[in-house]
């Protein structure tokens, strides 16, 4: 068993000073769901906001490339977020998914 891991030391110093290549395809977006007042027609009332706006930001994307969004409800009640082609399963309060 030793021998085994006298063999694989060398291995494993080798791949840990290899340089570590980012995927550059890659757009990312981090997504807070909260609940605060906002200003609606000079009346305020509570309401969803996406990274602390009323609409959310708008989310880009390259056809083609890869997508990755955190989202984290930090409301009260059970929250999602609908795309177009792709459904994100409900987020119970506190809960976040990537």
């Amino acid at each position: 068993m030793n021998k085994y891991i006298i063999l694989l030391l060398p291995a494993l110093l080798i791949i840990t000073q290899l340089p570590v290549i980012a995927q550059t395809d890659t757009t990312t977006y981090r997504l807070i769901l909260k609940q605060e007042k906002v200003n609606k027609v000079g009346k305020e009332v509570t309401g969803m906001t996406i990274n602390g706006k009323i609409p959310g930001p708008t989310l880009r994307f390259t056809e083609g490339n890869y997508a990755v969004l955190y989202v984290k409800n930090e409301m009260d009640e059970v929250s999602s977020i609908r795309t177009t082609g792709y459904n994100v399963v409900p987020l119970p309060p506190g809960g976040s998914r990537a």
